[in-house]
């Protein structure tokens, strides 16, 4: 794999490390409407990709890429070089952008900036509060089938997979997990319309 195009990731899940490859430089970005997409085709926020061209290197495990990637954007996904600037201007003007992530065997995730977090049980509401606050991290909900468990946003476009590898070294987090997007398997039935959300690759 080209290392120049790709960083390595490395997050906890559930005491085990896992590792991912970060696409550097392109983010995968849903257009909502027509509009949308014109303003993702101007060269705003950066060049687009051609969907063959998304995944180089890609490892001889994944013959695939290159097709459901062209089917992403059948979809309606456009693929971004983004620059620095374009970084910061997606989410502000409403777009959301995906980190495009390679597992070790191949598959492909997108890293939209969620994670659920498990705070240990002794924590009252308002310390699991102010824990996320102090990571810079938006609480998406509150979730209510287990104790201490938030589902939670790294803002500005930051990477998910990033918040919670720092969380993990937070002595008051039980555990903190990525909510990365398992999309290319849903590509023939749904369009990606609706993605399925896993915790990080098992």
């Amino acid at each position: 794999m080209d290392q120049q195009k790709y960083i390595t990731r490395h997050y906890t899940v559930r005491g085990k490390e896992r590792t991912l490859c970060e696409l550097v430089h392109v983010v995968a970005v849903k257009a909502r409407d027509n509009h949308a997409a014109a303003t993702l085709r101007s060269g705003r926020y950066g060049a687009i990709v051609a969907a063959h061209d998304v995944f180089p290197g890609a490892p001889a495990q994944a013959p695939d890429f290159k097709s459901n990637a062209e089917k992403m954007a059948e979809a309606g996904w456009h693929f971004i070089a983004v620059t620095e600037t374009g970084r910061l201007l997606l989410p502000r003007e409403g777009h959301g952008a995906a980190r495009i992530l390679l597992t070790p065997t191949g598959d492909a995730m997108l890293d939209a900036g969620g994670l659920t977090v498990r705070f240990k049980p002794a924590l009252s509401p308002e310390q699991c509060m102010a824990a996320l606050n102090e990571a810079g991290l938006s609480v998406r909900h509150v979730l209510g089938f287990a104790p201490n468990l938030y589902l939670a946003h790294a803002p500005g476009g930051a990477s998910g997979v990033g918040a919670a590898s720092a969380l993990h070294a937070d002595e008051r987090v039980e555990w903190a997990e990525p909510d990365l997007i398992e999309a290319w398997r849903h590509i023939p039935q749904r369009g990606l319309q609706n993605p399925r959300t896993v915790p990080g690759p098992r």
